[in-house]
């Protein structure tokens, strides 16, 4: 009975850390989905703070929400070795040059590349014009134009033509009425 008593400890302790790993890998993918929805829901213009806590970097799904809103800043407040950290990403930076391959940057690097303000000559190289920011809001809102189906896309459309980027804009309603009387007639594909 001892020797079966000390197995079940010993079967105990070593399935810990597993069950603990899996809880923790679980609870990162929430706190990133969670994290790349309040970037993707702020409204136009804002300010965004997210808390690591015990999170250390970000994954894909937060570098794509903050690829698709540029005109959000991102404020990050997060713990090193107990102390407190806080590093910003204003609106406008091009953030696909920091992520590596795998889509993935740590809050350690993206503090020393960013610093506190965001103002740092690395952070100051890869900031877009603000009126770029919002140029590519407006592009990406092309994905979701009422007028899409599947004859047409608006975001497709305005991306395959140069010309059509210059004469109409991202303009979904004006993109789709070029369609309907010249880009059908000039053999132009709207999806």
């Amino acid at each position: 009975m001892k020797r079966l008593l000390v197995l079940f400890f010993i079967v105990l302790v070593l399935c810990l850390p597993i069950t603990s790993y899996a809880a923790g890998a679980k609870s990162y993918e929430s706190w990133a989905k969670s994290t790349a929805n309040k970037i993707k829901d702020a409204s136009a213009g804002k300010k965004v703070t997210i808390k690591g806590g015990e999170y250390t970097s970000f994954s894909p799904g937060i570098r794509d929400a903050m690829i698709e809103r540029p005109d959000v800043q991102v404020t990050v407040k997060w713990k090193k070795n107990g102390e407190d950290m806080k590093f910003v990403i204003r609106a406008g930076t091009d953030v696909a040059q920091v992520f590596d391959e795998n889509g993935y940057a740590g809050f350690e690097y993206l503090q020393g590349f960013f610093g506190e303000n965001g103002k740092t000559d690395a952070a100051k190289a890869i900031l877009t014009r603000k009126a770029e920011a919002k140029n590519m809001v407006t592009v990406l809102n092309l994905k979701n134009y009422a007028g899409n189906s599947d004859q047409f896309n608006a975001y497709n459309y305005y991306t395959r033509y140069a010309d059509l980027q210059t004469a109409i804009g991202p303009d979904g309603d004006k993109l789709l009425e070029h369609y309907n009387n010249y880009g059908i007639a000039e053999g132009r594909v709207g999806k």
